[in-house]
């Protein structure tokens, strides 16, 4: 009886020991996301500011309300599908304020009810589509974005074009975002496939697929 209390006295302890790992890798890739997008967000900012436009102050609220939804509502472990996809579309409004012309991008959100999702989902795939499409210089690039909900799940499409300029990167490297959200997924949904990447000639296809909880 002694050994069998001892074994499984071990067992639980190796468990606590790999959810507090898995707890932990999953903050820290969490907190990976942050730095990259920040970094991206402050380049355009910096370009404005250097041209003293008057779209600079504009921009510093989108920022503002940015880090507002990372400090107060990424450190939670669920955060409304809406409050995510604001956020995703502040930093659309932030992209767009560096642009003379609007650039090809879509997006549509068919969501209705309040389902909750891990934060920092949904912009790091926006930020990979506007690094690799190449719409900052190609007339026919475009970004395509689509999320709904089926059964419970919300179920999301994100396509960009692929820039000419980029191609050769882009067969090494899909974004260090998209590479970190893959195995955010892959721990917090484990023998599940909440990603597809579908990669063709000229475009580059993630879908989405995970419970609302």
């Amino acid at each position: 009886m002694r050994i069998a209390v001892n074994s499984y006295e071990a067992k639980r302890q190796i468990n606590e020991m790999q959810r507090a790992h898995l707890k932990t890798e999953l903050r820290f890739l969490k907190s990976q996301l942050n730095p990259h997008f920040l970094f991206n967000t402050i380049n355009n900012l910096y370009s404005l500011a250097l041209e003293k436009s008057d779209k600079t102050p504009d921009a510093l609220l989108k920022m503002s309300s940015l880090l507002r939804y990372f400090l107060y509502e990424c450190t939670k472990d669920k955060v409304p599908v809406e409050k995510e996809w604001s956020a995703l579309l502040a930093y659309q409004d932030l992209f767009n304020l560096s642009h003379e012309q609007q650039p090809n991008v879509s997006l549509s959100n068919d969501i209705k009810s309040n389902g909750m999702i891990e934060p920092m989902i949904l912009i790091p795939l926006i930020e990979n589509c506007y690094k690799h499409s190449g719409i900052d210089f190609e007339p026919a690039a475009f970004i395509d974005v689509k999320i709904a909900e089926e059964n419970g799940f919300l179920q999301a499409d994100f396509i960009n074009s692929i820039g000419n300029n980029i191609q050769k990167e882009n067969e090494k490297n899909t974004g260090i975002g998209l590479a970190a959200i893959q195995k955010r997924l892959s721990m917090h949904y484990p023998g599940t496939t909440p990603i597809t990447i579908i990669r063709n000639e000229n475009s580059f296809h993630v879908h989405l697929l995970i419970p609302f909880s």
